[in-house]
């Protein structure tokens, strides 16, 4: 009878555990779809924000826009698949470039995640504005609150970013206030797009521009070095004189610091022009010392040369990706508000090489300087939204004009690039010369 009993007890037991696994099976799966929805919803965050950059691939082939669309769309499937950085999977070649842009305009929003959690107040971000005439000045250490526009903008970047920290962060995203890891996802998505294949003509061009951009910097670098020379002095030498540098401007500060109303008096000032005077000595013994090999040089420019031919083919594009690529490598920086504004100083290596840029102003008998700087610039972002770059309100351009930029215009917010240039920031005189400027890129670059 005992016997029986225990085996009615098993047998329960048994009974038990399947349906207790049943149960957990069907927990899962919920649980499972649950995820999936999330897993849909933040992706489509990022493919959205790109939906306007993607548009103007239409010059491309349906065929191949069809299936990166459709790709897009598959990307949550495979989540649960592997590391995060693996979602990417399905996504064309030039929506992860996209995504490596917006991913550039999200590093100040990135870098406050990491240090103060995802709860951190972001408007801290919005720059100073520009001030009109009649607006109320404020103090160096104070600016005022964001407008509506601002805050909606800045909203649909926070979105944007959380989307691309998602797909690419090494971290699991939760939504408490706590601090994560977000320096690597500009790396994750650089790596991601090495390994993507370009199909379309578009991406292939980015892909090629992309890889001999890396190459032209290189030789650039190597360019900068044989022409200012090797030091002749040894290092302790050299550390001495940067040393002495240092002090003497240590003691111009102090100087200052110890005036009682911090205004220069003639003997202030006279003391300050000979400190100025003793580091230019200073200076000039630190240029005399290097010495600089013919042959070295030589090869230098040669292979520099070289590369810089390949580069400059790639301004005649019909893509404005393309163009811009190759421009901030020339120019010698991405900062999209002054990108036609001239190069960035590389010293005795400048004269090697020429610019669209230089072009242009020779086309019309102008030279860079300050007058000119403000027309040539807009006709050289007027004439990458023309090929096709995004120039929309939610560009990357109108978010530093309109948030993040030094000065920030609040009133350009809801504003394309193109209605932003001439309702805010160019007159009508000198619009008539933007025009021309712009005119000048289509007929040069692609006549």
């Amino acid at each position: 009878m005992g016997q029986k009993i225990l085996a009615y007890l098993f047998y329960g037991f048994l009974i038990l555990m399947v349906i207790a696994a049943l149960i957990l099976l069907k927990y899962q799966l919920d649980h499972k779809d649950i995820k999936q929805q999330q897993i849909d919803n933040r992706a489509n965050v990022v493919t959205h924000n790109d939906s306007r950059t993607q548009s103007s691939d239409s010059t491309d082939n349906k065929q191949t826009t069809t299936e990166e669309t459709a790709a897009t769309n598959e990307t949550a499937q495979h989540v649960e698949a592997g590391p995060i950085i693996e979602q990417t999977d399905k996504l064309s070649y030039l929506d992860i470039y996209h995504h490596r842009n917006q991913a550039k305009t999200c590093q100040s929003i990135f870098l406050k995640w990491q240090s103060e959690g995802s709860k951190t107040d972001l408007t801290q971000i919005i720059s100073t504005p520009y001030v009109y005439y009649g607006d109320p000045i404020y103090k160096l250490d104070q600016k005022p609150p964001g407008t509506t526009k601002q805050k909606e903008l800045l909203q649909q970047l926070k979105e944007g970013c959380f989307g691309l920290w998602y797909l690419y962060g090494d971290d699991n995203p939760n939504l408490q206030n706590e601090q994560f890891l977000t320096t690597a996802i500009l790396e994750n998505i650089e790596l991601r797009l090495n390994k993507t294949p370009a199909k379309t003509p578009r991406e292939k061009d980015i892909k090629q521009v992309l890889n001999l951009s890396l190459q032209w910097q290189h030789r650039f670098t190597e360019l900068k070095q044989a022409l200012t020379g090797d030091n002749s002095l040894t290092d302790a030498e050299l550390t001495n004189i940067n040393n002495q540098i240092q002090q003497l401007r240590d003691q111009q500060i102090q100087i200052v610091d110890d005036l009682p109303t911090r205004e220069l008096n003639s003997d202030s000032s006279r003391q300050i022009n000979q400190i100025n005077q003793e580091i230019s000595e200073l200076n000039d013994v630190l240029k005399q010392q290097k010495v600089k090999n013919p042959d070295t040089i030589q090869q230098a420019k040669a292979a520099f040369e070289a590369i810089d031919q390949q580069l400059f083919k790639h301004f005649y594009t019909a893509y404005g990706e393309v163009f811009y690529e190759a421009l901030t490598t020339m120019v010698g920086h991405d900062n999209l508000r002054y990108l036609g504004s001239g190069l960035n100083t590389g010293g005795e290596a400048d004269h090697q090489r020429i610019t669209p840029v230089n072009m242009v102003l020779e086309a019309n008998n102008l030279r860079t300087n300050p007058w000119h700087r403000e027309t040539i610039n807009s006709a050289t972002l007027l004439y990458l939204c023309e090929l096709g770059m995004d120039c929309s309100a939610t560009s990357r351009l109108m978010i530093d004009f309109c948030l993040t930029g030094y000065p920030s215009y609040p009133t350009g917010c809801g504003l394309t690039v193109p209605e932003f240039l001439r309702q805010q920031l160019i007159s009508p005189n000198q619009w008539t010369d933007v025009q021309s400027l712009k005119n000048s890129y289509r007929e040069i670059f692609n006549g």
